[in-house]
């Protein structure tokens, strides 16, 4: 009895040690609750009929989730920051992003800029250009702080750094405790409405502050807050945007972790009318194309099976050949 007992545990630990393949699972890195990660992950969640299978993991967003992205998981990420977790794997000898590989890109995600006008004059991105003008640019384990200082070493910006997250960023706004915010996230931002709230010579000192320096636009792809996404902001806005990518981790990945997987694209492919339409909670999915052009990094298998399924036969077909 003692002998059955300890094989029974022994049997039991190696399937915990192995990720669990007797009952594989979807375990997908988030972000912060109540933003776009998180909103994306929970329409995922509610229009998945395997979604028993699915566990969402809540992050401090898209550098964390490439940074903590586990064998057998999956997270949501942006390009520009995967692309700098690839520069410093190569400038570092480290190997974070080896075994990473992108499963669908999901959108564009618009770089908000917001400045209030009660101490100085802030029309333009030029006009943050001094260590008196004081910036919240997110966290250091947040994607907005890596765009952010992607764009302030290519204009060459020297305003003083404020590092706050979303919520406490927009009160330092309101309490003058900081000139502007950055934020990356897929317009209309939930969290911006609360502006309108404000009585109408408070909301006049809170604007959009356009994005246009040539050099930013030749890193990303250009964009647009029209006019009316946001009551207190009447006028079309230039910016540019950042793409959001959903990405796996597939060191010792297994066959019914990858089946999951198609299963979960094609999904997402099969129903993305619903999840563009009424009750959704990211407005993220309507930018959801299934089109992978302007993304120059390797796709997991399941992706080119279900995406590009001429190009996998023709693969298939060279291996046999050799």
């Amino acid at each position: 009895m003692r002998k059955i007992q300890f094989f029974k545990a022994l049997l039991a630990l190696l399937v915990i040690g192995y990720g669990g393949v007797a009952s594989a699972q979807i375990t997908i890195l988030t972000g912060v609750e109540d933003e776009a990660y998180d909103l994306m992950g929970l329409d995922i969640l509610k229009h998945a009929e395997n979604s028993d299978k699915i566990k969402l993991v809540p992050t401090n967003g898209a550098k964390s989730n490439v940074e903590g992205l586990k064998p057998g998981q999956l997270a949501f990420t942006q390009y520009d920051v995967l692309q700098k977790a690839l520069l410093n794997d190569l400038t570092e000898n480290t190997n974070v992003t080896d075994s990473i590989r992108l499963l669908l890109p999901v959108g564009r995600t618009e770089v908000h800029l917001i400045a209030r006008t009660t101490k100085r004059k802030i029309s333009y991105l030029a006009d943050l250009n001094s260590p008196d003008v004081k910036v919240a640019v997110g966290t250091k384990d947040q994607a907005t702080y890596t765009t952010v200082q992607v764009i302030k070493q290519l204009t060459q910006s020297n305003w003083t750094d404020v590092e706050l997250p979303l919520a406490e960023s927009i009160q330092a706004l309101l309490n003058n405790e900081i000139d502007a915010l950055f934020y990356v996230g897929c317009a209309p931002v939930p969290q911006f409405s609360v502006f309108s709230k404000l009585a109408a010579h408070e909301k006049s000192t809170i604007k959009l502050i356009p994005i246009e320096h040539l050099k930013v636009k030749e890193t990303y792809d250009g964009g647009k807050i029209i006019g009316g996404t946001y009551k207190w902001a009447g006028s079309n806005i230039e910016t540019v945007v950042t793409k959001t990518l959903l990405v796996a981790n597939v060191t010792n990945e297994t066959a019914e972790q990858s089946d999951l997987y198609f299963d979960l694209l094609k999904e997402i492919r099969k129903k993305i009318l619903r999840m563009q339409g009424v009750g959704a909670r990211s407005p993220q999915w309507k930018q959801t194309n299934f089109i992978f052009t302007g993304i120059e990094w390797d796709r997991h298998g399941k992706a080119e099976e279900m995406f590009f399924p001429s190009k996998k036969a023709d693969d298939d077909e060279k291996e046999g050949d050799e």
